[in-house]
């Protein structure tokens, strides 16, 4: 039989009626780890100046220096983001932020089909062919061992901005922590960084990138949030990063920002997906706008996403957030179709009684839809699941589980 155990009141002293709190909320709060009065006024009441330094992360500073040497040559500078929503705001935020400064950039994202996640070798030859001097990463390359060292050894300098889990591999018996060799490596989980926080998705480590630029180049704070805080909202809420620490303030503040936003690409967007700025809320982002955005990177490519939140003519803004919002009812289609196929198998064959994981082929279904698929079975029958499908001649998948089994 489960206990449980309920953190007692009187061992925290928080002033809550200051705040207005009934007991409910106030247990809820002391439950959610918030201990001190300092933290119940973050909570309650976020401020950007409570927002970290990007100087507390690992590398910051030498990446700069990378980064301006480079665009004090002329050199030319290619960003290589990922086809989610997270990789293509952190793309959109690199490359505009570069470009604000002066920098001649470009962007590259890998195709989920022909190249698979994050930076290869085949990116990196595109590259070079492209002369191209420095590569920057954002929202991947923390794993990317080879085509890092690959990059270098033809020549280009590469800086991984990322917010994955390092690798760690066993090293005469001790696990221990494997790193790309990269130029420089931005990352809040590596095992020596001193940020304060380590659960920020991968738009934030690039704005954190940008905002120290910036203050280099001596403009405004201010004008780092104009330009991105709407970004990093979207990001950090279809990445699902926990709703605390700076990642709080970070939304509240961007989600005023996207009421307000005057960018032509992200207000054809939001206008495409029927939604009155006015109204956004976290719902919006995360089941409408965010996977209209991910619908291209599943289906076409996610450059398209990028461009549309590039665009500076809005008739052309318009008519790419109309095919982007196709796009995503192509793909809520194919996801329909192979659930519906999946939950047939899984009756079919009685999985459910026979094994505690979720193990399915499904034939003939668009393999790029196999993991929202396995998503939702798993949300279904609370079941770890794996969804697989052909593609070119092999077998594909993808997996979801439940928090208790990793």
């Amino acid at each position: 039989m489960e206990k449980w155990f309920i953190k007692n009141s009187k061992d925290y002293e928080l002033s809550y009626e200051k705040y207005g709190l009934n007991k409910i909320l106030y247990r809820i709060l002391l439950n959610r780890g918030i201990k001190s009065d300092e933290e119940l006024e973050k909570f309650l009441k976020p401020d950007l100046s409570n927002i970290h330094s990007p100087i507390f992360l690992k590398d910051m500073v030498k990446s700069a220096n990378i980064t301006i040497s480079h665009i004090t040559k002329g050199s030319n500078i290619r960003i290589v983001g990922d086809y989610d929503v997270d990789g293509i705001t952190s793309t959109y935020i690199l490359y505009c932020g570069l470009k604000k400064i002066g920098a001649k950039v470009s962007y590259d994202i890998p195709n989920r089909v022909l190249d698979g996640y994050g930076i290869n070798n085949k990116i990196i030859d595109r590259a070079k062919e492209d002369d191209i001097s420095l590569i920057i990463t954002c929202d991947n390359g923390i794993a990317a061992f080879e085509p890092v060292k690959y990059a270098r050894n033809l020549g280009i300098d590469v800086i991984v901005t990322d917010h994955h889990e390092p690798a760690k591999v066993l090293i005469e018996g001790v696990l221990q922590e494997k790193l790309p060799d990269a130029n420089a490596l931005i990352d809040p989980k590596v095992s020596d960084s001193k940020y304060p926080f380590k659960d920020i998705c991968g738009a934030c480590v690039a704005f954190k990138l940008i905002s120290y630029l910036y203050l280099i180049k001596g403009k405004e704070e201010q004008e780092v949030y104009d330009d991105f805080l709407a970004y990093v909202a979207l990001a950090t809420v279809c990445d699902v990063m926990p709703l605390k620490d700076e990642n709080r303030i970070l939304i509240h503040y961007g989600l005023e920002a996207l009421k307000n936003v005057q960018d032509v690409g992200l207000n054809a967007l939001i206008s495409a997906c029927d939604i009155k700025k006015e109204d956004i809320d976290v719902y919006h982002i995360g089941f409408i706008i965010g996977p209209t955005l991910n619908a291209c990177g599943r289906l076409k490519t996610a450059k398209e996403a990028v461009e549309l939140l590039l665009e500076k003519d809005y008739n052309s803004a318009i008519e790419k957030a109309k095919e982007i919002r196709s796009i995503n009812n192509q793909r809520q289609n194919y996801t329909n179709d192979g659930y519906i196929k999946a939950i047939k198998i899984i009756k079919e064959q009685e999985l459910l009684k026979k094994y505690p994981i979720l193990l399915i082929y499904v034939p003939n279904i668009n393999e790029s839809v196999v993991g929202i698929i396995a998503g939702r079975i798993k949300e279904k029958f609370y079941r770890p699941t794996i969804v697989l499908t052909d593609s070119n001649g092999i077998i594909k998948g993808s997996g979801r589980s439940i928090d208790e089994y990793n």
